[in-house]
């Protein structure tokens, strides 16, 4: 029994390690930035993370683009979508104060665009517009 119990307590103790080490690289790449850098990670197997300044409420910026781009294809493999569907993009979609590579090509709108373009526009140019339509085209929020 004592060796079973002294092996669980060395996994422990190696599996508090190799994260104590990962948290301290983090700290170590991030430590002279002249910002407030917020990491989270989740080992999905242990059910174990690592939070540095994971109780920061950052604003998101554009790294939510990608995650509603993820949405969006998981509905095309749920095939609830197509990349080669065209989208009808409206003059009122392209908002005038705001960052947008498809309202600078297009500025009179009306037209119609692969979804895979879009998203294109949206994850690589990253396009506030071709945002917003990708959200609307997944149901909101």
């Amino acid at each position: 029994m004592k060796k079973i119990t002294l092996f669980f307590l060395f996994i422990s103790a190696l599996n508090f390690a190799q994260n104590s080490v990962l948290k301290k690289q983090i700290q170590q790449i991030t430590k002279n930035k002249n910002a407030t850098v917020a990491v989270s990670v989740l080992d999905f197997e242990n059910n174990k993370s690592i939070n540095i300044n994971g109780n920061k409420k950052l604003p998101m910026l554009s790294v939510f683009k990608f995650h509603i781009a993820l949405a969006v294809l998981n509905e095309v493999d749920e095939g609830k979508l197509s990349l080669d569907q065209n989208i009808f993009i409206k003059k009122s979609d392209l908002a005038e104060n705001t960052w947008s590579p498809i309202r600078e090509r297009f500025p009179d709108g009306n037209i119609e665009m692969p979804l895979s373009l879009l998203l294109k526009y949206t994850v690589a140019e990253s396009d506030n517009n071709g945002c917003d339509i990708l959200l609307r085209l997944i149901g909101g929020t």
